[in-house]
C-alpha cells in the first residue's frame, strides 16, 4: 500500500492513517515526496518554488514501482488532498490495483469554483503571491477552522506554490485529468465539514470515475489525523476495494 500526502504535508502527516492500515495487516509505505527540497533551506534558496507536479508524480510512480517489485503486486494507492491527484494519475496509468482519494483535489474536468475564486481562497491560506514562491499552510479567516490540530501541525513543512497553482488550474486531458473509466476500483472519501474541498465536489469526482463515495460525518479536510476518522477511512477503502487491492 502506498500513501501520498497533500500540500505542505509529509509522510509523517499520514502517520495516524498509516497505523490504522497497519492495524488491519497492511504493509504501508508513506514517503515524503521531494524531501530534500521541503525544508527551510529549500524555501529560501528558491529550489522549492521550482518544484512542479510532474516531478512529484515521477517520484510517486517510483515508489509505486518499488512496492510492486517488493510485493509482487501493484499497490492500493491512497492520496490525501493534492496527493489524491497524484494517486489518480498513477491509477489511470495502470500502476495501482485500486485507488483511494481522500479529501481529493479535483481534476480539471470536475467543475468547481471559478479559478479566480480558488486563487482568492488560497490567498487566505498561503498569503499573497503564493503561486510564485514557497508556501506554508497558515489559514486565516474564514478558514481558521480548517487548520490541522497541534500534533498534525508539527508534521507540516514548506511546499511549492507553483505546484499548488498547477493543482487548482490543471490542464484538461493531461496526466492529472485522465479520462474515465479508470482501470481499477476507486473510492472517494470526504469529510462533511471540509470547506476547502466540500463534499458536493467530491461526489462529482466520484460520479465522473464511477467510484464509491463515502462521507465521514463531522470530519474536516485533515480527517487523516484523527484516529476515529482514520479507521473510518480504512473501513471505507478496504471494504470497497477487491481483495487483490488490499496489499498486505
Amino acid at each position: 500500500m502506498l500513501l501520498l500526502h497533500g500540500v505542505c504535508s509529509t509522510g509523517e502527516t499520514m502517520g495516524v492513517l498509516v497505523e490504522a492500515f497497519r492495524a488491519r495487516g497492511c504493509i504501508v509505505r508513506a514517503p515524503t515526496l521531494a524531501r530534500p527540497l521541503r525544508t527551510d533551506v529549500g524555501a529560501l534558496d528558491g529550489g522549492l518554488a521550482r518544484l512542479g507536479l510532474r516531478s512529484l508524480l515521477a517520484e510517486a510512480r517510483r515508489h509505486a514501482e518499488a512496492v510492486t517489485e517488493g510485493l509482487g503486486r501493484k499497490p492500493l494507492v491512497v492520496g490525501h488532498s493534492n496527493g489524491a491527484l497524484l494517486a489518480l494519475a498513477i491509477a489511470a496509468l495502470g500502476e495501482a490495483e485500486a485507488v483511494g482519494l481522500v479529501a481529493p483535489a479535483p481534476p480539471a474536468s470536475v467543475p468547481g469554483a471559478p479559478l479566480w475564486l480558488r486563487k482568492m481562497i488560497f490567498t487566505r491560506v498561503f498569503g499573497t503571491g503564493w503561486g510564485t514562491r514557497a508556501i506554508r499552510f497558515r489559514p486565516r479567516w474564514p478558514f481558521v477552522s480548517d487548520a490541522p490540530g497541534p500534533e498534525l501541525s508539527k508534521t507540516l513543512c514548506p511546499d511549492s506554490g507553483p505546484a499548488m497553482l498547477e493543482v487548482i488550474s490543471p490542464v484538461h486531458g493531461g496526466p492529472f485529468d485522465p479520462a474515465p473509466p479508470l482501470p481499477c476500483p476507486a473510492v472517494v472519501v470526504a469529510g462533511s465539514r471540509d470547506r476547502l474541498i466540500p463534499a458536493p465536489l467530491t461526489r462529482s469526482l466520484a460520479r465522473r470515475f464511477g467510484a464509491a463515495h463515502h462521507t465521514i460525518d463531522g470530519a474536516g479536510h485533515w480527517l487523516i489525523g484523527d484516529e476515529a476518522h482514520a479507521h473510518a477511512i480504512c473501513s471505507a477503502l478496504l471494504h470497497s476495494c477487491t481483495p487483490k487491492g488490499m496489499t498486505r
